[in-house]
Formats: structure tokens, C-alpha cells, sequence
């Protein structure tokens, strides 16, 4: 019965929940990045911080090693 009672008062308490978001009037705003900007970010990034190299070892057939 307790049970019941408890999983009754969650519900109400989700439906005012989503009642409330539903009524809250959010405005969404697009933010408009400049692409060229990113991308030199970008290639500066990764001339700092290059991607790991693999590179197959010759004497453990199958194995990559990762060298940073």
C-alpha cells in the first residue's frame, strides 16, 4: 500500500515536472561559429598535440605499437 502511495506521488510529482517545462518559455538561440576560425584552431591543435602513429613491430607478427 505504502508502495502504491509512494509510486502515485512520484507520478504527480513527474507530471508537474514536465507541465512546468512544457509552460516554461525557453528561447533557443543559434550560435553561428565561423568555420575558418575553427579550423585553424584545429590545425594548430593537432600541430601541437600530433595524433599517435601506428607502427607495425616486426617482431611480434600482428601487433601494433602505439608511439606517441
Amino acid at each position: 500500500m505504502e508502495r502504491e502511495i509512494g509510486s502515485k506521488i512520484e507520478d504527480i510529482e513527474r507530471a508537474h515536472v514536465i507541465r512546468d517545462a512544457r509552460e516554461t518559455n525557453v528561447e533557443t538561440s543559434i550560435i553561428k561559429v565561423d568555420t575558418s576560425d575553427w579550423q585553424i584552431f584545429l590545425s594548430q591543435m593537432e600541430a601541437e598535440h600530433p595524433p599517435p602513429q601506428k607502427i607495425e613491430d616486426s617482431s611480434r607478427s600482428g601487433q601494433c605499437v602505439v608511439r606517441r
